[in-house]
This record gives structure tokens, C-alpha cells and sequence, in this order.
């Protein structure tokens, strides 16, 4: 099988519902550990909507064809080069990568700084972890949706990812997936520490498998 061309898939709007649990271990609660009063959980909760009726969850995923990996050197196609013996590792055999990006765009970056304003930090705090769990929430609905569009192809989209600036793999390769994926179309800028801009955006590597 010839490995797959570079294929670009662009998400205006991805439908993701809160992942409430998720977000309340986040701010530190435990089930069946922390107690929490009801008219505290009703407030977080109330947090929790008025964060998801701001953010705006976009994203852009694109598969992009392996030349080469040589020990730390992942050689792709467009002549890009990642260098991390880790990243290669967690590639495998695999012949092709799906890059993918979200954000929770700029308005709840703006919310939570005026939630910090008003000195309202339990509501920063909450809009805070909704954006975090939201975004990268965002990635694993790609991931499955592609999963879905790519298995009719005779694909598999490994469901585990690896991120720049973990372990080996420098978070100077944010460039890479900021001008490969062209993230100002959803918005993203990049800072001169190759910070993502808004704060609440993510890049991610997975392997493409073959069925």
C-alpha cells in the first residue's frame, strides 16, 4: 500500500459536550472524597456552562507522509525534520502522522482575565480548567472522528499522541506545526518562546497505522 498523500482536514466548529467530571478533578476534587455544599457544586456548575457558552472550539488535522526516520531524525514529507529518539519510538513503523491543533479561541482567554479583574477567582478558576479539559477533549474528538473517516481507507488512527516540548521532543518545534498546519486560520499566533497564543490551544502528533 502507498502511503497516503497529505490530506488536510479543517474543523469551523467541533461539537464537544463539557467533560464535567473531568473538569472538577482538575480544580482538585475527588468523588467520594471532597464534600462539596450543594449551592457551591450549583456555582461551579453554573461556571462550567457560562465557560463552554464562550469558548469556541476550533481545529485543523492533516496527514502528512514519513520519508524517513533515522534514530532521532523523523524526515517528512515538504522536508521538515523532528528530531527526538522518543517521538520515534512512540512513531514505530508507522508510514504516515496525523498532526493535529485545537483552541478555545480567544474569548475565554479574555474571560478569565476579567473573571482575575473582578477578583472573581473561583469563576477564573473554573472557566480556567474548562478551557484546559475542553481543548484537549477537542484533540480526542478529532482523533475519533478521523478514526472513523480514515478506517473506510484501510487506516488506523493510533488514539494515544505526543506533544512538543515532551521529553526530547523541543517545544521549538511548535513552528513546525504552526507553519505545517497554518494555525492563524484558526486564529493561533506563536510567541518568540514558541508559545501557542491564545493560551488555551494544543498541537499533537499520533501515527497513522495501516489495517
Amino acid at each position: 500500500m502507498m502511503a497516503m498523500p497529505e490530506r488536510e482536514f479543517y474543523f469551523s466548529t467541533i461539537p464537544l459536550p463539557p467533560p464535567r467530571a473531568d473538569i472538577f478533578r482538575r480544580m482538585g476534587f475527588r468523588p467520594g472524597v471532597t464534600v462539596l455544599a450543594d449551592s457551591r457544586r450549583v456555582a461551579i456548575e453554573q461556571n462550567i456552562d457560562d465557560a463552554m457558552a464562550i469558548i469556541a472550539l476550533q481545529g485543523i488535522a492533516k496527514v502528512v507522509p514519513i520519508t524517513a526516520i533515522d534514530g532521532e531524525k523523523i524526515s517528512l514529507a515538504g522536508g521538515r525534520i523532528f528530531t527526538s529518539a522518543k517521538l520515534a519510538a512512540f512513531i514505530g513503523t508507522a508510514k504516515e502522522l496525523l498532526l493535529l491543533a485545537a483552541s478555545a479561541g480567544n474569548g475565554i482567554m479574555a474571560a478569565i482575565e476579567a473573571a482575575h479583574q473582578q477578583n472573581d477567582l473561583a469563576r477564573a478558576v473554573v472557566f480556567d480548567a474548562t478551557a484546559s479539559e475542553v481543548v484537549d477533549g477537542a484533540l480526542s474528538w478529532m482523533q475519533s472522528f478521523l478514526a472513523n473517516t480514515l478506517r473506510r481507507e484501510g487506516y488506523l488512527v493510533n488514539q494515544r499522541r505526543f506533544s512538543a516540548g515532551y521529553g526530547d521532543f523541543a517545544l521549538s518545534h511548535q513552528r513546525d506545526f504552526y507553519e505545517i498546519l497554518d494555525l492563524q486560520r484558526i486564529d493561533i499566533t506563536l510567541s518568540a518562546s514558541f508559545i501557542l497564543i491564545p493560551e488555551k490551544s494544543v498541537t499533537a502528533i499520533c501515527p497513522l497505522l495501516r489495517s
